[in-house]
């Protein structure tokens, strides 16, 4: 789970998005966002879809195992 939590963070801070916008648009609150990005809280399937359609990204890259894995110009899945 550790791979796409690195995901979200890396494509967070690539789309210049905050934790309370996200957690905003997830319906849930900033600390609870932040517990989500954090790990100490699970993302459930319905979150993880949500995420991958704020960032303009298919669910399975959003899942990929190697951050690296990402394309170096995500501005073409805007």
């Amino acid at each position: 789970m550790e791979h796409v939590l690195q995901n979200i963070r890396l494509l967070r801070n690539v789309r210049n998005y905050s934790k309370e916008y996200l957690a905003a648009e997830l319906d849930i609150t900033p600390r609870q966002y932040n517990n989500l990005e954090n790990g100490k809280s699970v993302l459930s399937l319905k979150q993880l879809e949500m995420l991958a359609k704020i960032f303009g990204v298919h669910l399975m890259l959003l899942c990929s195992e190697n951050p690296l894995n990402l394309p170096e110009n995500l501005s073409t899945f805007s």
